[in-house]
């Protein structure tokens, strides 16, 4: 059991999740998703994901975060802190990146945009070496193991709690913004599908995240 942070949030309502073999496995391999996509590069899909003007993130305290924090910025400040060494900052901030795009993909409602999260890993998995990667994934895989840290990165991440932020990064990732970006001449065109979530629980939503994406026992 423990968390996917390599997979696609897929749809709102998830099926099993794979196992931490399997996220340790992809975790050093991001070049593989190159096939996921028809669109193009996923690195350079990716790209017009990170919001212009941000500084190149450091290696973040993690009394500093509040929830405010996108998973854009999260991933690179994962990536930076790989950089100094700093592996226990790093499992934190990728496992909390990771939980946020599961719960952004609750509440945005087209299923094309819930790929953003990953291609957001992805571009943060290149700036790391293979050392790097390798160390980061057997950090997350002992960090989310029942007999390793998973305790206390679960309370970590219940602290910082849910997100803040708009999901703006993911709305305007799916083919429903593409499509409402374009003129469409047709006098009988579909109507625009909500960029959220109608009626969406956020309380519901990031218990959801806690219980079965990182499975984390409040009891």
């Amino acid at each position: 059991m423990g968390l996917r942070p390599l997979s696609s949030p897929g749809p709102a309502r998830p099926g099993p999740l794979s196992g931490v073999g399997a996220l340790a496995a992809l975790l050093l391999l991001p070049a593989l998703a190159g096939c996921l996509s028809p669109l193009g590069s996923p690195l350079l899909m990716a790209g017009a994901l990170v919001q212009r003007g941000l500084r190149s993130s450091g290696c973040p305290r993690l009394a500093s975060l509040n929830g405010s924090q996108t998973p854009e910025q999260l991933y690179r400040g994962a990536a930076a802190c790989m950089r100094r060494s700093d592996t226990d900052t790093a499992v934190v901030l990728f496992s909390l990146a990771a939980a946020y795009g599961r719960y952004d993909a609750l509440r945005v409602s087209d299923p094309s945009a819930h790929q953003a999260g990953m291609l957001l890993r992805l571009v943060a998995l290149e700036q790391l070496n293979e050392p790097q990667r390798r160390a980061l994934s057997n950090g997350v895989a002992a960090a989310l193991s029942e007999s390793g840290r998973k305790p206390e990165l679960c309370a970590t991440i219940e602290r910082i709690g849910p997100p803040t932020y708009r999901p703006d990064y993911m709305v305007r990732h799916g083919l429903a913004s593409l499509r409402r970006s374009l003129p469409d001449a047709r006098p009988s065109a579909a109507p625009a599908v909500p960029a959220r979530v109608e009626g969406f629980d956020s309380d519901a939503a990031w218990n959801q995240v806690l219980d079965r994406f990182l499975r984390c026992s409040r009891t």
